[in-house]
């Protein structure tokens, strides 16, 4: 009976001895997938965000035009997408592999589309 007694007692030091919110901390800490695999709402509606998605857009588009419709202009504007979406530069703030980071894309992912996406629209080409 003395033995179960210090068994009690011990338990009861031990569970004193936590804090009182370790439950609390513990569960907290908890990442839903909903948080993991989607981007946080700021990539959809700030207007930082917003800048970065348009700038994105106008260069992949750019990069398709060439494929589509011919003249100097057209083709100078996709040489200069293709440049910037193909670097792997990082100092600035727009660049292409910071923004794809910023909006939670896959950089490889686009590249490879678009690189497809090339080599279809030539084999349609006269």
């Amino acid at each position: 009976m003395e033995k179960a007694a210090l068994v009690r007692r011990s338990e009861r030091v031990q569970r004193s001895a936590l804090p009182a919110q370790t439950e609390h901390v513990a569960t907290s800490a908890v990442v839903l997938p909903e948080q993991f695999y989607h981007p946080p709402a700021c990539t959809r509606g700030c207007g930082e965000a917003a800048l970065m998605r348009a700038v994105l857009e106008e260069a992949v588009a750019c990069f398709q035009k060439q494929f589509v419709k011919n003249g100097r202009r057209t083709q100078s504007l996709a040489r200069e997408a293709e440049e910037w979406i193909y670097s792997d530069e990082v100092s600035w703030l727009f660049s292409f592999v910071n923004i794809c980071a910023a909006l939670g894309l896959d950089p490889a992912y686009i590249r490879r589309n678009l690189k497809g996406f090339g080599a279809e629209a030539a084999s349609f080409l006269p």
